[in-house]
């Protein structure tokens, strides 16, 4: 399995080496904040380029792409141009888009039709918004980063200070909002995890999803 960096390595975990991506340049020069891999291409900041770093273009014209996902053949994404940072939808050739809410959503997991993010409108908070029929509800109050979804769990990062020093702590909750579970304890330095194949990586770390660490 390979996980792709913000800075344009891929990192094999079979092998545990690092390559840079051919299309890395393309995303470093357009400056983009985040990217996802789909369907042999890279969409980063409304443009998508293919794997081999050939076929450069636009899928998302008009619009600032900050934060991408994509579920069930659509592409998921954050548009700041829009009323209170618009969350829209498009297809991967650029057609269709939509607006499915208002208000700002800049972090987000989609599974089983539903979209888990941080309200910032109140204070960070895990919501969830049924894409069925757009209703949107608390699951749990508590503040959330770097939302990712395993196997019917939230894991997120919780940050705190704790004398002047910014420490974070990975938790993981049902999809129900039940079962908080602190499973890795404080630690300076982590700003992002991903889960693959079932193992966490968090601050050049990683563990096993089933295993807490204290």
């Amino acid at each position: 399995s390979k996980i792709y960096t913000q800075t344009g390595f891929v990192y094999d975990t079979d092998s545990q080496s690092y390559t840079q991506a051919t299309w890395a340049k393309e995303v470093s020069a357009h400056g983009a904040s985040s990217f996802f891999i789909y369907d042999q291409s890279v969409y980063f900041g409304g443009l998508a380029i293919d794997l081999d770093g050939s076929n450069l273009r636009i899928f998302a014209a008009d619009s600032t792409v900050v934060r991408m996902d994509v579920y069930q053949g659509w592409i998921y994404f954050n548009d700041p141009n829009l009323e209170k940072f618009s969350l829209c939808k498009i297809r991967p050739d650029g057609t269709k888009k939509t607006i499915v809410t208002t208000g700002v959503v800049d972090d987000f997991v989609i599974e089983d039709n539903k979209l888990y993010y941080p309200n910032a409108e109140d204070n960070g908070t895990l919501y969830v918004l049924n894409l069925n029929t757009g209703d949107a509800t608390k699951l749990a109050d508590i503040p959330v980063k770097s939302l990712n979804y395993y196997a019917g769990k939230l894991y997120y990062l919780y940050n705190r200070e704790d004398d002047g020093e910014l420490l974070s702590e990975i938790y993981r909750i049902n999809s129900d909002g039940f079962e908080n579970e602190r499973i890795v304890a404080s630690s300076a330095g982590i700003d992002s995890l991903t889960i693959l194949d079932g193992w966490l990586y968090y601050g050049g770390l990683s563990m096993d999803v089933g295993e807490p660490q204290y």
